[in-house]
Order: structure tokens, then sequence, then C-alpha cells
């Protein structure tokens, strides 16, 4: 198996030639330990310097889906869906492992979107009045607990 990667400064590729043998017992293992495998690996580091670990991780995850006999679009897509979080989903469902790749999207998302107080368009204290554009709806859940206390 060769895997052609896009190295970042120049738009050179690296090619990186896998036996099927040693991907198909990488298939086994998580995708995640085997692409930080690589990464770290003395063989491979100066040529995996500027490539993210993210991105191998979707490598490892196409190669293993390509192994099984799963299409290439069926494989992006199950990527894509672990990679996404779904507000209607009910977190309270997933096993621990799940739910700890869920957390870690919501932290990745939350890092990327956070204006920190070196960005341009940062402001102090912003006040946004909710109230004006949307007419309020009662839930009703606290009106029977008001005499009690």
């Amino acid at each position: 198996m060769i895997w052609l990667l896009p190295h970042c400064p120049a738009t050179a590729l690296v090619t990186f030639c896998l036996s099927q043998h040693s991907s198909r017992r990488s298939s086994d293992r998580d995708c995640s330990r085997a692409a930080e495998q690589l990464k770290n690996n003395p063989r491979h580091k100066d040529y995996l310097d500027l490539v993210s670990l993210k991105q191998l991780e979707k490598l490892y995850k196409l190669l293993k889906g390509h192994l099984k006999g799963e299409s290439l679009k069926a494989t992006l897509e199950q990527i894509k869906k672990e990679e996404t979080i779904d507000p209607e989903e009910d977190l309270n469902k997933l096993d621990d492992k799940d739910l700890a790749k869920k957390k870690h999207l919501m932290d990745e998302l939350f890092e990327k979107n956070r204006k920190k107080k070196d960005d341009p368009d940062f402001e102090y204290d912003i006040e946004v009045d909710f109230t004006k554009d949307e007419q309020v709806e009662s839930c009703g859940w606290d009106d029977a607990s008001d005499g009690g206390f």
C-alpha cells in the first residue's frame, strides 16, 4: 500500500510504502495509537514532522476501511460522522470511550472559536438582550414549586 502525503511548505509529495501485512496488524489497534507510533518512529519522523496527528489518524481509518472492503465514500462518511457533533445525539447513552472522543471534539471546537485578548475583534464586556427578538416561552416546570419556598 502506498500513501501520498502532501508536504506542507512546498507542495511536494512524500511517499510512504507500507506493506499490507503491517497495516493489517495495526488495523486491530486503535487508529490514533497506530498514527502516533508512525509519527514518533525515528525512520519517518523527518517526513511526518509537518503532518498533523489528526491527518495520520484519518489516513489509518481510510486504510482500515479499505482493508475491510468498504468503499471510499462509506469510509469517509463514517469518519465525518465520528468527527462531528450532532446536537440531537444523547451523549448520556454513549460509552466512556465514545464520550471522551465527543468531549475532545467539543474542546477542539471551543478552542477554535474562542476569542482571545490578542484577537483584533476581541471585546471585553458584551451585553446581548435576547428577549427583544423572540417571545419568552413558559415551560411550566417551576410554577408548582413557587408556593413551597
